[in-house]
């Protein structure tokens, strides 16, 4: 560290999403590219990505078929963070690529920079460009080919960019001179202030003085100020209101999820694998699944109107839950 370096004050520290919470959001994020990017096959195609219909010509077949899915989705995840490190390099930083675990010990790749510190627009840069730049490629080859495999890769890269994507919208609100950078403590990123002093620069080794108030989706947008003050100064604030309400959607949804594919399992088990929820020509119609075991082909198809409207119901429900509580915390 140079002597000249300026000294800058720890003003929140953004925690990562994992477990539970991290992977009913994914769920959200897949299914709703999968339905937008359905939409717009259909626009340009004339035809519907659904029902769904797998098929393979003996068991050998279907082995491969999942060897090659999760290869691609293996390819997604490093293409992804590939542009992380790539943008960070762009930035003025050496980033390092590896494989870790969260708490549930599942693997996530990871592209980091240690002990540098970037502007808060290249941050935002930086998190939003993998989700961006891959999504959009992955919707001209739809468009270019027609084939509605290419909206798998787009829905798995969106759905393992959520966290980039949360992280993006929080330094939105925070003023345009803070630095973002590692925490000194743990897991996260640190959003730092200028401690009489104004940093130019984009990427900068500093002095870090100070400690962090948290930032989670209950207090994005409070400028780090406890979540009570912040409720009794200025009411509920747009991050903690769309915090609730995707919480609540994307539980809805895994939900719906989880109790379909269960469905499914147990009437394989004990059935023909024949499953309906609702009707197709009525309003309210979620699933319908029917396998053929002699060919190994499977055909599904979801009503994805029920779905969003049950999702919507469920986010609006929580968010209404969360306010009343937060209402109440806040009352002397």
């Amino acid at each position: 560290m140079s002597s000249g370096a300026p000294t800058l004050r720890l003003r929140a520290a953004v925690r990562p999403v994992t477990g539970p919470r991290l992977a009913v959001r994914s769920v959200l994020a897949f299914f709703g590219t999968v339905a937008a990017l359905g939409v717009l096959h259909e626009r340009l195609s004339g035809e519907s990505i659904q029902p769904v219909t797998l098929a393979a010509a003996s068991p050998a077949d279907l082995l491969l078929a999942g060897a090659l899915f999760l290869a691609v989705l293996a390819g997604v995840v490093l293409a992804h963070e590939f542009v992380h490190g790539a943008f960070m390099r762009r930035y003025g930083a050496r980033p390092t690529f590896g494989i870790g675990t969260d708490g549930l010990l599942f693997p996530y790749a990871y592209a980091r920079s240690d002990g540098t510190l970037y502007a808060r627009d290249a941050m935002i840069a930086i998190a939003l460009a993998p989700c961006l730049l891959l999504s959009l490629a992955g919707a001209l080859a739809l468009v270019a080919f027609r084939d509605p495999l290419w909206i798998l890769p787009v829905a798995a890269n969106v759905a393992g960019s959520v966290g980039d994507l949360r992280l993006a919208s929080v330094l939105l609100g925070q003023p345009s001179d803070v630095r973002v950078g590692p925490l000194p403590d743990g897991p996260g990123v640190g959003i730092y202030g200028p401690a009489g002093a104004t940093v130019t620069g984009s990427a900068k080794r500093v002095t870090v003085t100070g400690s962090a108030s948290r930032i989670d989706d209950a207090s994005a947008g409070s400028g780090g100020r406890s979540d009570e003050e912040a409720d009794r100064t200025d009411g509920p604030s747009a991050g903690r209101v769309l915090g609730a309400f995707v919480d609540g959607a994307a539980a809805t949804l895994s939900a719906l999820v989880a109790v379909s594919l269960l469905w499914v399992i147990a009437s394989l088990a004990v059935g023909d694998g024949a499953v309906l929820i609702g009707h197709p020509e009525r309003r309210w119609f979620l699933l319908r699944h029917d396998v053929a075991v002699s060919s190994y082909a499977a055909s599904v198809e979801v009503g994805t109107a029920t779905a969003a409207t049950l999702s919507t119901a469920g986010g609006l429900a929580w968010t209404a839950v969360v306010l009343v509580r937060r209402s109440l915390a806040a009352e002397p």
